[in-house]
């Protein structure tokens, strides 16, 4: 969702990470080649970790499935608090500056409804989506 231009590259977003993989995700990787880098985690396939970082991620700090990356990794720093809905996760050094791009936050929550749609048939994981575009909304219009 957010250029690529514009990240730190300090690969917090890489480590220690349970993303979520929707099934589409998994196709979409194991047709590139790779093997063995999710695991079954609380009902969900979570990308792998190795010594704490992402299975994808190289010893430069280089995603090398950067272009087939999954959905759930292009919409970051955007996630879904279920408590509080869309909002930009402060663990990324940019969050606050990504709040400034209107036109990257739109998409992004374009993106995270699809993933949440697909989360919802793949797991039978279910969120209110009108709650979700709310809160896309209100963040969009900060």
């Amino acid at each position: 969702m957010f250029e690529n231009i514009y990240c730190l590259r300090c690969n917090k977003c890489c480590r220690d990470t349970e993303m979520i993989l929707l099934l589409s995700d998994i196709d979409r990787i194991t047709d590139k080649g790779f093997r063995d880098f999710y695991e079954l985690k609380n009902g969900f396939y979570v990308l792998s970790n190795i010594n704490g970082k992402c299975v994808f991620l190289d010893p430069t700090g280089r995603c090398i499935i950067y272009e087939d990356r999954p959905l759930g990794c292009r919409v970051y720093p955007l996630i879904l608090d279920e408590d509080n809905g869309a909002m930009l996760d402060k663990y990324c050094p940019l969050s606050d500056f990504f709040v400034t791009l209107k036109h990257d936050l739109r998409r992004g929550c374009e993106l995270l409804v699809q993933f949440m749609d697909e989360l919802s048939r793949d797991y039978g994981y279910s969120v209110d989506i009108n709650k979700l575009k709310a809160t896309c909304e209100k963040l969009i219009n900060k």
